[in-house]
């Protein structure tokens, strides 16, 4: 992705000082025909997030009551999903994106810290590329799924993941039991792939 947009000073030949917004170009990095085309592509992904991020918060503000939040933040992360449409080189400039969306609802929508505030849309997103029979499996509710998303190598196994929502759904794990198992099945997993 190009370097985003940001003030930089600029002294012309009387002295005048200027400040303008613009993007630090990096001859080193490319060529200057890519590196100008980097530019474009980022700054047309910032208007689409821009557009994007006032559809977003609309849909924020009418279902922020809904009393299932489960189909409420998946509906929302499929929303989000115009990401993959972007000039996004990494999951790194994803979250980027996300963070800027984010940043100004964190304190009406969800009052968190930054770290959590990127990890909501981060795990909306990811819910919605799920199959919705697993989604909306029955007794799985979003506080269950934000916990699960945040292993990631639990949720990219499918066959491990139908496994622990039927348990913590059969068994009803509290919020405690079902941390507990996934931190354990998440060190099985680091185990196996370090053997």
């Amino acid at each position: 992705m190009g370097r985003r947009k940001r003030k930089i000073k600029y002294k012309d030949g009387d002295g005048k000082e200027y400040i303008i917004e613009g993007s630090v170009v990096d001859l080193s990095k490319g060529s200057l025909e890519e590196l100008i085309g980097d530019a474009l592509d980022a700054e047309d992904d910032d208007k689409i997030i821009k557009e994007k991020s006032k559809e977003i918060k609309e849909y924020i503000k009418i279902n922020e009551k809904s009393q299932n939040k489960l189909r409420s933040w998946y509906e929302l992360g499929k929303k989000l999903q115009f990401v993959d449409k972007l000039h996004l080189n990494s999951e790194e400039d994803r979250n980027e994106a996300f963070r800027r969306m984010f940043q100004d609802l964190k304190s009406s929508i969800w009052d968190t810290s930054d770290s959590k505030v990127i990890r909501y849309p981060q795990h909306m997103y990811t819910l919605s590329k799920l199959p919705e029979e697993i989604v909306f499996y029955e007794g799985m509710t979003w506080s269950r799924w934000f916990d699960i998303l945040e292993y990631k190598a639990i949720t990219n196994n499918m066959e491990l993941l139908k496994d622990v929502i039927k348990r913590c759904t059969v068994e009803n794990w509290s919020e405690e039991e079902l941390r507990d198992n996934l931190q354990r099945l998440n060190k099985e997993l680091d185990k196996n792939v370090k053997e």
